[in-house]
């Protein structure tokens, strides 16, 4: 089990004109190859499901998840309810500071894989900030890192 927080900074960039992209899933597998397909089924203007497929070390991860758009809050929960992660659950959200707009995502995973999760969970940990870090590039070419924190929350005994 892991979790993972990204902020960045997009300079002179309104918060609505920059959540209005990253809601836009569809165009994530433009911006890395990680990403095989990301199908996108709108329920209404405030909830969609998408599928995901991803590359995942010698193989490929496929989940759904309901997504739900706040417009108003400049904010994206999503959580998987289908598929081969036990868990992944999070948020975008996207704040004005004066000129910039600052950009927060935040996730928990877990593989499921409770023998492997000491040796699988950094790995997974890894290959999601990079994969996001690669999406907010390809979204923003102006985009700052402010700080990536990865935890792995693995239980010893």
């Amino acid at each position: 089990m892991g979790k993972i927080i990204i902020t960045s900074c997009i300079p002179e960039t309104k918060a609505l004109e920059t959540y209005l992209k990253i809601s836009d899933f569809s165009k994530y597998s433009d911006f890395i190859d990680v990403i095989r397909d990301i199908s996108v089924e709108v329920i209404n203007d405030n909830s969609s499901i998408s599928k995901w497929e991803v590359d995942f070390e010698n193989g490929v991860l496929c989940w759904k998840e309901k997504d739900s758009f706040d417009r108003a809050a400049l904010r994206i929960n999503f959580e998987k309810y289908e598929g081969d992660i036990d868990k992944f659950i999070g948020i975008w959200s996207v704040s004005q500071e004066q000129d910039d707009s600052i950009i927060t995502f935040e996730a928990e995973y877990d593989l499921g894989m409770s023998l492997l999760e000491d040796i699988l969970d950094p790995i997974a940990g890894d290959i999601l900030a990079h994969t996001i870090q690669e999406i907010l590039k390809g979204l923003f070419d102006n985009i700052h890192f402010r700080s990536i924190n990865i935890q792995t929350l693995a239980l010893k005994e």
